[in-house]
């Protein structure tokens, strides 16, 4: 054998070893791998982690290259049998990562067939002490009359936990888990949620909701971090239901003016921005506020005994006999209405309490100069600062409240702001103490007003001429200046029902059962100053006349929170009898707000797909019957046999009907129908409806 021969076989067993079978086998290659720090150390505002160095040697490696991976990734790559070092950022956290050396032939492709021939794990550790804190809200839950049970919701955070979940155990049960060191926002997925509703099993007794730190959601908790105790309370809460007259969106978005209905309700708990009156028109409302029906079930048609309307046809129908008032009368409260009771209610026609009501003080509406019936008596007020009618109702509502502060009760308290005078004109009268308090204020003026261009509308609307001059009380007036006026003393004569809401509450407070009194704040209709070229009024179906303010307040109730399902007014008295756990006629066609009402509402689709408007006198005789969806509203003039149909995502002023825009023609076809049978379904059947 040649020399060169010899030395290729020696340079060969070099890097070959004889296996025991005595076949050859490459040398094995060896290295280290190691982290500094490990654990890398974590505070509680270290919300993505800590770094740590990983360096790296290998001999014996046959590839050109070596790879660091973590958890099967390539962390660093360099040229074998050579020293490497690399920080992994802020990136590593309590959920130990596992980094491993590798033979590679390349920087950018993993070779599963190449094991790991170093290894180390990797992890974060928080420095500060383990804390977490749990919370319900509301705690007590309140148990309504009626019910098993109640709901609360269940808030968790945690800091400083070094290990990767937390659980929340009631009475010892898993009830919650999500990653530990986390306050999530309650939109966030499953894993990183961070609150959850119980539903209705709290009962009157102890559950205890425990915070723990754990290795995941199945294993068994390590270390108790916080707890708190809920149970559900029996109660029979007080309502109070605030109805304002002709009270428009307008006047309270933004609440730049009407500031402490913003504190005090508002603020204090949900709004509703989708709630429509089914028929905008004062009487047609209201009672739908009293029975739970559309206008076409219950026939008050309109505010005029003269079109089939006002206290005489309420009262004519028998519909007196089953209201909200008598079905909470039945179920044990104390009930009170104070203020305005049905357009054309004349209290020396008819003084004598109707069935349902324990007290009453009543009236058909006005500021001064008018008579109250009080409990079957007539009793007149005159024309004194202290005759305002919004103040009389407000000394009256506090009377009553500090007589039946011991016992359940219903009160509908009906001021006449911001109704316009007796002239029949938009601005009202003022309490004295008021006056010019706005003055100067601007008219909002929406695209919507003095609308440039209504040749897309129906023939009611297409023929208007655009605002010019208007008559205030017989002296030509700019409708500008006219209607400017008119809003500033409708925002003036609602300081007067601020004043009455902060005084019910105040002595609410005082007797100490504000705690168990749920506020309900809302309008018959809507009212337009100038939009569409209308001058003012209602009964249209637009948004400015029919979709108007509600607020709830009270114990359970979210604060702060806004809703947009469609919700409407004959869901009002269903939402009252079941706060109230009063039964309810098999006539009504509404459902109960209750379910909104919590921090996990359902989802708006699920609730309620469309509703519908209708009206059937009114200004030009307004005869209508129209569906609101939650993007489209379709209208159908029936005494002109036409339509109207509005995309509200686009146009959210109903600015351009597009009734003759054949890319929708498949939508209205579609509202058609839904609007044939709504509009003459009747009881559970409506509901049906609107959900479909």
């Amino acid at each position: 054998m040649r020399k060169s021969g010899i030395w290729g076989l020696i340079a060969l067993g070099a890097l070959l070893l004889i296996t025991p079978s005595g076949t050859l086998s490459a040398q094995t290659p060896s290295g280290t791998l190691n982290a500094t720090p490990n654990p890398c150390q974590m505070t509680s505002s270290d919300q993505e982690g800590c770094q740590s160095r990983i360096d790296w040697s290998s001999t014996n490696v046959a590839t050109p290259f070596v790879q660091v991976r973590v958890n099967n990734k390539i962390f660093a790559c360099t040229r074998a049998n050579q020293t490497g070092s690399q920080l992994t950022q802020n990136w590593l956290g309590i959920t130990s990562k596992t980094f491993t050396l590798h033979e590679a032939t390349d920087c950018n492709s993993i070779d599963q067939s190449r094991p790991a021939f170093a290894t180390v794990t990797v992890r974060g550790e928080y420095t500060g002490t383990p804390a977490g804190t749990i919370e319900a809200d509301p705690s007590p839950c309140f148990i309504l009359r009626g019910r098993k049970g109640c709901v609360t919701h269940i808030r968790w955070s945690s800091q400083n936990i070094n290990f990767p979940a937390v659980q929340v155990r009631v009475n010892g049960r898993l009830f919650g888990c999500s990653k530990s060191n986390l306050n999530a926002p309650d939109g966030a997925s499953q894993w990183l949620k961070t609150s959850k509703t119980t539903g209705d099993w709290i009962h009157a007794s102890d559950y205890t909701f425990s915070l723990h730190a754990a290795n995941d959601c199945n294993s068994s908790p390590v270390i108790k971090l916080d707890e708190v105790t809920v149970r559900g309370e029996k109660v029979i809460p007080n309502i109070i239901l605030v109805v304002a007259d002709d009270l428009d969106w307008k006047s309270m978005d933004p609440p730049t003016y009407l500031t402490r209905l913003k504190t005090l309700l508002q603020d204090e708990g949900t709004t509703f921005d989708r709630f429509f009156t089914t028929t905008p028109l004062c009487c047609p409302s209201r009672t739908t506020f009293l029975r739970s029906q559309y206008t076409h079930n219950h026939q008050v048609w309109s505010n005029r005994e003269d079109q089939q309307g006002g206290f005489f046809q309420f009262k004519a129908l028998g519909l007196e006999q089953s209201t909200l008032a008598t079905w909470l009368q039945s179920a044990g409260y104390k009930t009170v209405l104070i203020g305005k009771y049905l357009n054309q209610y004349r209290p020396a026609l008819s003084p004598e309490v109707p069935p349902g009501w324990n007290e009453w003080y009543a009236y058909g509406g006005g500021y001064f100069n008018y008579a109250l019936a009080e409990n079957g008596s007539v009793v007149n007020y005159r024309n004194q600062p202290e005759d305002y009618s919004t103040d009389v109702f407000t000394a009256k509502a506090v009377d009553f409240i500090h007589r039946h502060a011991q016992e359940p009760f219903f009160m509908h308290v009906d001021p006449w702001a911001p109704h316009g005078d007796v002239t029949g004109g938009p601005a009202p009268a003022v309490a004295p103490r008021h006056v010019g308090r706005f003055a100067g204020v601007p008219l909002p003026q929406s695209p919507a007003f003095n609308e440039a261009d209504v040749s897309d509308k129906s023939r009611i609307i297409s023929t208007l001429p655009p605002l010019d001059m208007c008559d205030d009380h017989g002296t030509p007036t700019p409708c500008v200046d006219y209607l400017q006026s008119a809003f500033q003393a409708r925002l003036e004569s609602m300081l007067s029902v601020e004043d009455m809401i902060e005084n019910m509450i105040d002595t609410l407070r005082a007797h100490g059962i504000l705690w168990k009194t749920y506020i309900i704040f809302v309008s018959d209709n809507g009212y337009h100053l100038g939009e569409h070229r209308f001058v003012h009024g209602k009964v249209y179906p637009y948004e400015v006349d029919a979709r108007v303010p509600l607020i709830v307040r009270g114990p359970g109730i979210p604060k702060g929170a806004t809703l947009s399902h469609l919700v409407a007014s004959q869901d009002l008295p269903m939402t009252i009898a079941e706060l109230a756990g009063a039964p309810v006629p098999s006539f009504t066609e509404g459902q109960s707000l209750l379910p909104l009402l919590n921090k996990t509402p359902p989802a708006e689709d699920t609730w309620r797909k469309q509703i519908l408007l209708e009206a059937f006198f009114g200004e030009q005789r307004a005869l209508y019957s129209a569906v609101r969806t939650k993007r489209y509203k379709l209208i159908h003039y029936r005494n002109i046999d036409e339509i109207e149909f509005y995309d509200l995502e686009t146009d959210p002023y109903e600015l351009n009907s597009l009734h003759n825009n054949l890319a929708f023609a498949p939508i209205i076809e579609n509202l058609l129908n839904k609007l044939q049978q709504m509009q003459n379904c009747q009881g559970a059947e409506c509901l049906d409806l609107e959900k479909q």
